[in-house]
């Protein structure tokens, strides 16, 4: 099995765990969107050969992934040359265990709850 394969198939078990059902790609891409913060916004064709490992998706979408279907980003990457590494790489930036962890749990909060939360951190003074 190959490492994309890998991928699709914990993609699709965390659709699945979080819709209860696999959706469409038109309904991944749209949702994978509204979810996206960092990168461009994927096409339905991105997201179909994500879906059946015909491609794999970049750092920072592995990263949006994970948020956003509530995944250990590990376990999306199962198989990939970076599944067993403690940190994370993206372009110039390591993320450890404990941020992505930190990153699911905000992710699992309320909006009203996040929306406070990030005010008092950009509150906080840096350095």
């Amino acid at each position: 099995m190959s490492i994309s394969d890998v991928f699709s198939e914990s993609l699709r078990e965390g659709l699945r765990k979080r819709y209860g059902r696999l959706p469409s790609a038109a309904f991944v891409a749209i949702h994978f969107n509204r979810n996206n913060k960092v990168e461009k916004p994927i096409s339905q064709e991105t997201a179909r050969r994500w879906m059946r490992g015909d491609s794999m998706p970049n750092y920072k979408h592995f990263y949006t992934l994970a948020l956003w279907l509530g995944l250990d980003i590990s376990e999306l990457m199962k198989g990939s040359p970076f599944a067993n590494q403690h940190l994370v790489e993206q372009p110039g930036t390591l993320y450890s265990c404990e941020t992505i962890r930190m990153a699911n749990w905000l992710n699992s909060l309320p909006i009203t709850t996040k929306s406070v939360l990030i005010q008092i951190i950009d509150s906080l003074p840096v350095g």
